[in-house]
Formats: C-alpha cells, sequence, structure tokens
C-alpha cells in the first residue's frame, strides 16, 4: 500500500457564510465547463441526507468520465475504464467528507479521500482534523494563494476587482500604496484585507491518496498533483466570479443545481449518441 497524506490551507477574502454559497455556485459552474469533448459529469443524486456520523448533510454522487482530462503520463498505464471516477460528497457545512473511486479497481485498491474544513479568520491550526500521530507524522502541509499560479487566465485574482464588493485585485502593494514588489517594505494581500478589516477564512482540505496495486504507487503524486491545480483553479474562479454569486441565496443554488442536473445528463446523451 502507497499512502500519501497531504494538508492544504487556502485563504480567501470572503465569510464563511459567503464561502457556504459560492463553492457550491463554483462547483455547479465548473461541473458544466469541464463537460466538453469526451470528458462529462454526470450528477446521479443530490439529496438532503441523514447520515450515520456526519448528521444531516447533503450527499451528491456523480460520475466523472475524464478521459483526456486525465494527463497523458496516467492515460498510458492505465485501462480506459479506470479514467471514470464514481465521486461521493457529504457536505456538512463547514464540514465536508468526499471519496473517489473508479470501476478499475476495488475500492481497497484505489481511493482518494478528500476531508474539508472551513473556519473564520487566516488562524493557522496544527492537525485541526485530529489525525493520529502516525498519520500527522506522514502529513506534508502546504499553503496555496490564489494570487500565484494563474491556472486560467480568465481568473486572475491579481487583475480582478469586485464591483459589488469592493475587493481585489489580490497583489503586493507598497506600504504607501504605489508598486508592488517583494521586499519587506511591502505587504501582501492578506495583509491589505486585514487592515481593510475585509474578512477572511480559511480552507483546510486533508487529502488522502491509498494505491494498493503492483507497479502503481508512483501514481500518488501524479494524482495529487493534479487535485492540487484543481485546488488552486477552483479557488481562484470562486475569487473572480464573486459578483455573480454574492447576491445568491441558497434557494438560488439549489435551482442552479437542478438547472446544471439537467444540463449534464444532456451532454452525456450527446455524448453516447455522437459515439
Amino acid at each position: 500500500m502507497t499512502t500519501l497524506r497531504k494538508e492544504y490551507r487556502i485563504v480567501l477574502p470572503v465569510t464563511l457564510s459567503e464561502y457556504n454559497i459560492a463553492q457550491l455556485y463554483t462547483v455547479a459552474e465548473m461541473s458544466k465547463s469541464e463537460s466538453t469533448g469526451d470528458t462529462s459529469i454526470e450528477i446521479l443524486e443530490n439529496i438532503d441526507f441523514d447520515h450515520e456520523i456526519y448528521g444531516k448533510c447533503r450527499k451528491t454522487i456523480k460520475i466523472m468520465n475524464l478521459n483526456s482530462k486525465v494527463p497523458s503520463v496516467i492515460r498510458k498505464v492505465l485501462p480506459s475504464k479506470a479514467l471514470s471516477l464514481e465521486e461521493v460528497a457529504y457536505n456538512f457545512f463547514p464540514k465536508c467528507v468526499t471519496t473517489y473511486t473508479n470501476k478499475a479497481f476495488s475500492s481497497s485498491s484505489f481511493k482518494v479521500t478528500v476531508e474539508s474544513l472551513h473556519i473564520d479568520g487566516n488562524i493557522y491550526k496544527e492537525n485541526i482534523f485530529n489525525k493520529s500521530i502516525g498519520e500527522w507524522k506522514e502529513t506534508k502541509v502546504e499553503y496555496i494563494d490564489i494570487s500565484k499560479t494563474i491556472v486560467d487566465s480568465k481568473y486572475d485574482p491579481t487583475v480582478f476587482r469586485s464591483e459589488k464588493k469592493g475587493i481585489g485585485p489580490l497583489v503586493i502593494q507598497s506600504r504607501d500604496g504605489k508598486d508592488k514588489s517583494k521586499n519587506k517594505e511591502y505587504k501582501d494581500w492578506i495583509e491589505e484585507c486585514l487592515d481593510k478589516n475585509i474578512p477572511l477564512m480559511t480552507c483546510y482540505k486533508y487529502v488522502t491518496v491509498e494505491i494498493n496495486y503492483f507497479g502503481f504507487g508512483w501514481l500518488t503524486k501524479e494524482v495529487d498533483r493534479n487535485i492540487q491545480k484543481i485546488f488552486i483553479g477552483a479557488h481562484q474562479k470562486l475569487f473572480c466570479d464573486m459578483d455573480k454569486w454574492c447576491d445568491l441565496t441558497l434557494e438560488d443554488i439549489r435551482q442552479i443545481e437542478v438547472t446544471t442536473k439537467e444540463e449534464l445528463k444532456k451532454i452525456v446523451s450527446e455524448n453516447v449518441s455522437s459515439k
């Protein structure tokens, strides 16, 4: 068994309640934008659920046919059915647990688990998921700054400014408001938000990649590398779409989810009929 454990920490200039709406909106929008060509996402279930451990939550089940979205280095060594993932998520905000498995391997051979926890402020807490001493020693902590490593130029936090919220762009600034730089005379966007009393919150995401298949242990790092890219891109989009979701209610989101499910179903149907 090869196991990779990593905890990601992402600070965002939004409140906890805003993030709850923003993440749901972003997931729906990304599901549609990612369903192109030979890639499709099918929502099988999206319901209120009473879990034996998590309590009252929102349960979603998706089939993600990734195909060409999977890096070629991975596609070359996996059977085609391994490129379809089943995602099962239990959202009991501010916590969420998501697992990924596929048809090519049993869950004991391949499994990815993402545990999410969201808290107000930008206070970093060690071992916030209460992992065992052994697990925590194996865990690498990585900080994601959404103003760096831009995944899609359409969603660049160093350029975007929210007209409705007056937040952004997220850049390094001089202490007198002039040019940006990286020396000690300058402050980053988090300091700027604190100075202006702009609310901050932190996303903690604990990723466990488990592969128990001879010769495939190296895939753990490849899988994590792609998960990291998704985390960065999704949160950059979330921030840059602020003016689109900031006035939405949870009821609005549920309607968007219903519409999204139907649109994705149509895409899957069209992909099947075109083969």
